[in-house]
């Protein structure tokens, strides 16, 4: 009886720490002035979910001119 509390609380445990951190995540995006050159990228910043971030890299492109010649990334971190 005794074991299978302990495997219970440990399964337990284990989907507690994955749920937190699929919710937890934050998504990061990066935009690329130059779609040719990555190595040359402006972090943009944490957001709360992949919308808010893609929208800020669109901006952030439309900005500088770059909206047809940029690229921007999304991701969870």
């Amino acid at each position: 009886m005794l074991q299978k509390n302990k495997k219970l609380i440990f399964i337990s445990s284990l989907v507690l720490i994955v749920v937190y951190s699929i919710t937890s995540s934050k998504w990061h995006g990066y935009a690329y002035p130059d779609k040719n050159n990555l190595s040359n990228g402006l972090y943009l910043g944490e957001f709360k979910n992949e919308h808010e971030c893609t929208a800020a890299a669109i901006n952030s492109l439309k900005k500088i001119g770059k909206i047809g010649s940029g690229h921007f990334e999304c991701h969870k971190n």
